[in-house]
């Protein structure tokens, strides 16, 4: 059965929150598949602005969900709750 990799985006955006910085490998065994698939996954999220790639490296890349962390941050020291 082919699985399209769309199939795998919304179970990857729903674990988010429990790993919110993310390697290809946490992906791969996350959705139990391939690391290549994994790869094209994770490069069409990064496409997509949903996460962001932050090691600068080229191999063992770790990767942000940047939305997320940013519910998180206080962008506004004056800000009032």
């Amino acid at each position: 059965m082919l699985v399209e990799r769309g199939d795998f985006c919304p179970t990857t955006a729903s674990r988010s929150s429990e790993r919110p910085i993310v390697t290809v490998r946490n992906v791969r065994d996350l959705i139990g598949t391939t690391y290549p698939t994994a790869n094209n996954l994770v490069s069409r999220l990064v496409e997509d602005r949903i996460l962001y790639e932050v090691s600068g490296q080229t191999r063992n890349r770790v990767f942000l969900y940047q939305d997320y962390i940013h519910l998180f941050h206080d962008t506004d020291s004056n800000a009032q709750i």
